[in-house]
């Protein structure tokens, strides 16, 4: 088994951010509303709130549609 890379990076999160996401994202879930059965995948920014959200039928595919749109995004809503 290959030792996993170290990762570098200077991000840290605070519990009051980790609470603001996970409070903006059921009200942001307006497909989740009306059927109850998709999941959600979101980008949470401390500085610009929730940025962008998908849903699909399968977590994996919400991920995906999620990646999709940050790869294109510019900083302006997604």
């Amino acid at each position: 088994m290959r030792s996993p890379h170290t990762v570098q990076s200077e991000a840290t999160f605070r519990p009051e951010d980790i609470m603001k996401a996970l409070d903006a994202l059921a009200p942001a879930q307006t497909l989740n509303h009306e059927t109850r059965a998709v999941h959600a995948a979101a980008f949470f920014s401390r500085r610009q709130g929730l940025v962008a959200i998908r849903e699909d039928v399968g977590r994996h595919n919400a991920l995906d549609k999620l990646a999709s749109a940050l790869a294109r995004w510019r900083g302006g809503a997604c």
